[in-house]
Formats: C-alpha cells, sequence, structure tokens
C-alpha cells in the first residue's frame, strides 16, 4: 500500500503555483531550500531526515535566506542529477529512490527532490548516522530507545526478540521447558545434544547467550 500511495504521488507533476506556493510559506519539516548543492555528504543527511521521518521534497535554486528564486542553468541540472543518483546509492544505507523534476521559472530551473517515507527505518549515512526531521531542521538520533522504536517500525526487530534484562538461563524453568519441548517435538533434549542456551537461539528464543522476553514470558519461574 505504502508503495502505491508513493507511486500515486510522483505521478502527479508540480505546477509553478504550487511551487510559488510553497515557497510561499517557507521550510517545514517536508520542505527544504537549498540555492545549490555540491557536497554529497550535507545531501545525503538530508534525504536520510527525510526517509526516517514522514518523507518530504527538497528544492535546489531556491534561496533558504529569503526564498528567492535563484534559479538553475542547465549544467547544474545534469551536475545535480549525477550528485542526487550517487548520494542515493552509495552514501545512504539502505539506498534509496528518490524522485527528480525540473520546473521553469523566470529566473531559471528549480530542481525538485521527492523523497518518501522510508520502508526499511532507520536509513543512515556513510558515517552510520541516523538524522530525522526536527522542524524546518535536522537532528541526530542518539538515543538508544529512539532508535530501537524505528526498528521495531521496520519489523527489523520485534518486541518480543529483545532481551530479557538482568535475565538468565538460571531464571527459566527447565523442567517446564523440557515437557513443553518433548510434547511439541516428540524428543527429550537429552537427545539435542546441544548446550541449553544453543538450543534456545535455535529455536529464537535467545541471541548472544541472552534469552529473550519470549523465552521469559514463556518459560520464566517468575513471568
Amino acid at each position: 500500500f505504502q508503495m502505491l500511495k508513493l507511486n500515486n504521488t510522483l505521478k502527479t507533476k508540480m505546477e509553478i503555483n504550487e511551487l510559488l506556493e510553497i515557497i510561499a510559506r517557507n521550510e517545514d519539516s517536508q520542505h527544504q531550500f537549498k540555492a545549490n548543492v555540491t557536497n554529497a555528504q550535507q545531501l545525503a543527511e538530508e534525504m536520510v531526515a527525510f526517509s526516517n521521518s514522514n518523507g518530504g521534497i527538497i528544492l535546489i535554486g531556491v534561496n533558504d535566506k529569503d526564498g528567492s528564486i535563484s534559479g538553475l542553468t542547465h549544467a547544474d541540472i545534469g551536475r545535480l542529477n549525477n550528485l542526487i543518483s550517487n548520494t542515493a546509492s552509495q552514501h545512504i544505507h539502505p539506498p534509496i529512490n528518490p524522485q527528480t523534476e525540473n520546473i521553469k521559472t523566470e529566473n531559471g530551473l528549480v530542481l525538485v527532490i521527492s523523497i518518501a517515507e522510508g520502508i526499511n527505518k532507520p536509513y543512515t549515512d556513510n558515517n552510520g548516522v541516523i538524522f530525522v526531521k526536527s522542524g524546518a531542521d535536522k537532528r541526530k538520533v542518539t538515543a538508544r530507545e529512539e532508535m530501537r522504536r524505528m526498528f521495531q517500525s521496520s519489523d527489523f526487530v520485534h518486541a518480543d526478540e529483545l532481551p530479557a534484562k538482568d535475565m538468565s538461563e538460571a531464571d527459566l524453568d527447565k523442567n517446564y521447558f523440557a515437557e513443553f519441548f518433548e510434547k511439541q517435538y516428540e524428543e527429550t533434549l537429552e537427545e539435542q545434544h546441544l548446550p541449553f542456551l544453543q538450543l534456545l537461539e535455535n529455536m529464537n528464543l535467545a541471541k548472544d547467550n541472552k534469552i529473550n522476553i519470549a523465552c521469559a514470558l514463556l518459560f520464566a519461574k517468575k513471568p
């Protein structure tokens, strides 16, 4: 559904009147102005912030100070399209697919970069930094809880797979687990010839020698 919504959005061409209305409203969480762009790292940071938030557009050829249209030449457009393509594929992880459109104005061309909200959050730049939009600006994400929520929103990490804090193998009711295992798989634990934690990992109930929340809820002595 998200991809269908994105495709429908990108089919809509921006008209000059719409461009002028956006500029008149100034920058916000979904609109960024740039007179020109030459630095791939800076462009990557802006794209990452939009991808990790609700998406948006970057207008290149518009001064961010006063909203005046500085315009771009045909040579600028060619250079910028190469820069955008390279940045999206080489400077952002995972790569994104921004769409571009050129709008002719009395003061020259304005390049519109449309960036959809990402479905594989969090996105990072080449330095592994996560950016999100904060008003008309952007900010780095440093809090682990915020990162965790972004991973969960993309189904990279499910809540029940998170480590059960301050719990270990010793907190589990191994007799109850053994009864469950034998009933479920018609084999005993002894027949597996595996360390107990390795068996839990194979069942997605532990990772890196730490039991997860699902394991604690199902098999802890005091869930």
